[in-house]
């Protein structure tokens, strides 16, 4: 443990701070969920609207990463 490290621990247990994540309300997870799903296909158009014929084209969302998967006739 450094020097830092062991500061701001040890001040985060003076000042009471609390480490423990705050739960999302029903609400909130519902509204994050929406906004994915939005941006899901919105990616998912993007990938259509480049006309390259793609097979079971699916696109995942998650925070920084996307993941795009589908099957094409080659690489070229």
């Amino acid at each position: 443990m450094g020097l830092f490290s062991f500061l701001k621990n040890a001040g985060a247990k003076l000042f009471g701070k609390d480490d423990a994540p705050k739960e999302k309300s029903a609400v909130d997870q519902m509204a994050d969920e929406v906004a994915r799903k939005q941006k899901e296909s919105l990616l998912k158009s993007l990938a259509e609207g480049l006309g390259i014929e793609v097979e079971n084209l699916s696109v995942s969302y998650d925070g920084d990463t996307v993941t795009v998967w589908g099957q094409v006739e080659s690489q070229a």
